[in-house]
């Protein structure tokens, strides 16, 4: 069982989306060869990462999250829905904090339509709740069509999200949402997508405009999604502020007076070698008594990442500690400017980024 809740966010800087959240956490005593502070690593009884732990989600035992009466009733419906074949899920209004497990049992769901059996297209209402963090086993349910989750406080949609082939229409106004995840822009069938308002979403109208580049110009009843604006790269190295936006130096001279390296850190080699690993609650336990404080905190943040597919834009790798960023605004499914995020595991990443985006340039200074 796990000990305690979070009680502090990791975070790159102060205007990035949250990435993994993992505490230390005082050792009550319910295993005595426990160091005095122990790592959560956010695993249940089942042996299943339960996903971002959120020091915003205060609970004293995570599983106590399975006994409050919203999820009760959550639960209930959900079972009504798949005895009566009913593909629409109404879970409005209830003060949901967390989506419970039983949703991935809809993935099975069949419906009778025109005298045959067929996969039953998913509807799921999930506004005016409380949700913080979207439950990995939510994505495996890829028969979703239809994903309302407005006016919930919502942090981030995780890069999981790419499993939603069958997804037209998201909602998520009203959220605490800054960024999209790039793998938004695979979702096929995605028609429908509501975005504003979301008063902490990073616009390009608040960028200093230094740092960004417009690369395409917006076209009057265009069809189809256009990258309208990049951002300067943001380097995980410590540069000053003056010199990431300053114009006079380009992105390719920063990251060469930086020596990054053109391929992916030895460490985040082997943190990848744990992201999709099937770990045990008695393997925690044991970790706790004998690897280091800083180790179990990596070892935590990969098995986070590796559960929600958080990976490189460009080679599309679970990428645990990214070396650089960058935001890219797209005129998206009807939606103007959405801020898209990339994240860059290696140097010869962000290189093939940057590669295509001075081709962009290029282009728009011949026109």
């Amino acid at each position: 069982m796990l000990l305690s809740s979070p009680s502090k966010v990791q975070t790159y800087q102060s205007d990035d989306i949250q990435t993994s959240q993992m505490t230390i956490v005082p050792d009550r005593g319910s295993d005595s060869d426990d160091s005095e502070s122990t790592v959560d690593f956010n695993i249940n009884n089942l042996n299943k990462v339960n996903g971002y732990l959120s020091s915003d989600n205060l609970m004293s035992d995570p599983t106590q999250s399975n006994d409050t009466d919203a999820t009760i009733v959550t639960r209930g419906r959900i079972a009504r829905c798949i005895e009566e074949g009913n593909p629409k899920l109404h879970i409005e209004n209830l003060g949901l904090t967390v989506l419970p497990d039983d949703v991935e049992d809809m993935k099975n769901m069949v419906c009778w339509n025109k005298g045959r059996l067929s996969a039953a297209q998913i509807e799921i209402y999930a506004a005016q709740n409380k949700l913080k963090i979207l439950p990995p086993c939510l994505f495996n349910v890829e028969q979703i069509c239809v994903l309302s989750l407005r006016g919930n406080k919502l942090k981030k949609i995780p890069g999981i999200i790419w499993k939603m082939k069958n997804l037209t229409e998201l909602s998520i106004m009203n959220n605490d949402i800054k960024v999209l995840p790039y793998q938004i822009l695979k979702l096929p069938k995605l028609t429908n997508l509501l975005v504003r308002p979301n008063a902490n979403l990073i616009e390009l109208r608040d960028q200093d405009p230094h740092s960004y580049y417009c690369i395409a110009n917006a076209i009057p009843n265009q069809d189809g999604d256009i990258r309208r604006y990049v951002s300067r790269v943001k380097w995980s190295h410590r540069i000053t502020s003056a010199e990431r936006t300053s114009p006079e130096r380009t992105d390719r001279e920063i990251a060469h007076s930086l020596e990054v390296s053109p391929v992916p850190k030895l460490s985040e080699l082997a943190l990848r070698r744990f992201c999709h690993y099937d770990v045990t609650l008695s393997e925690t336990k044991l970790w706790k008594r004998t690897i280091p404080i800083y180790t179990q905190r990596m070892v935590t943040k990969a098995l986070q990442k590796g559960i929600y597919d958080e990976c490189c834009s460009v080679c599309d790798k679970v990428t645990v500690n990214p070396i650089a960023k960058a935001l890219e605004w797209w005129d998206f499914k009807d939606q103007t400017l959405v801020p898209v995020r990339r994240n860059f595991c290696c140097g010869n990443c962000v290189k093939v980024w940057l590669d295509d985006v001075e081709d962009k340039l290029e282009r728009m200074s011949s026109c």
